[in-house]
C-alpha cells in the first residue's frame, strides 16, 4: 500500500523489533513450551473425554442387555467404576481449565 518493504511496514506499524537478546530468546523458548504443553493437554482431554465416554457407553449397553446372575462377580468392579466415570465426563465437559488439570494429573498420576 505504501511501496514499503517488509521491515518497512514493520517499522510504520510501530512493530518496530531490536536485536534478539539472550532474554528475549528465553521468553520465545519458554513460550513455546507453554503452548506445546497446551497443545498436549488438550489433546488428552478430547483423547480421554472420547476413551471415557466409549467405557460409559459399552458398560450402560451390557446392564441394559442383561448378564446373568452368574456372571455380576465377574463385571461387578466394572459397575463401580460407572460413578467415577460419569464424575470424569461431568470434569471434562463443564470443568474449568484447573479441574481438568487436576483430573489429569489424577489419572495419568504425573
Amino acid at each position: 500500500m505504501h511501496d514499503l518493504s517488509f521491515k518497512g511496514a514493520l517499522k510504520f506499524l510501530g512493530i518496530e523489533q531490536g536485536p534478539i537478546t539472550p532474554k528475549i530468546k528465553r521468553e520465545i523458548k519458554e513460550r513455546k513450551r507453554k503452548a506445546e504443553l497446551m497443545k498436549r493437554f488438550r489433546q488428552w482431554e478430547v483423547d480421554y473425554c472420547t476413551h471415557v465416554s466409549d467405557l460409559l457407553f459399552k458398560t450402560k449397553k451390557l446392564m441394559l442387555n442383561g448378564i446373568p446372575p452368574e456372571d455380576l462377580d465377574l463385571y461387578a468392579s466394572l459397575f463401580h467404576k460407572l460413578p467415577i466415570w460419569e464424575n470424569h465426563i461431568s470434569i471434562l465437559v463443564h470443568g474449568t481449565d484447573k479441574e481438568k488439570f487436576k483430573l489429569f494429573r489424577s489419572v495419568e498420576n504425573v
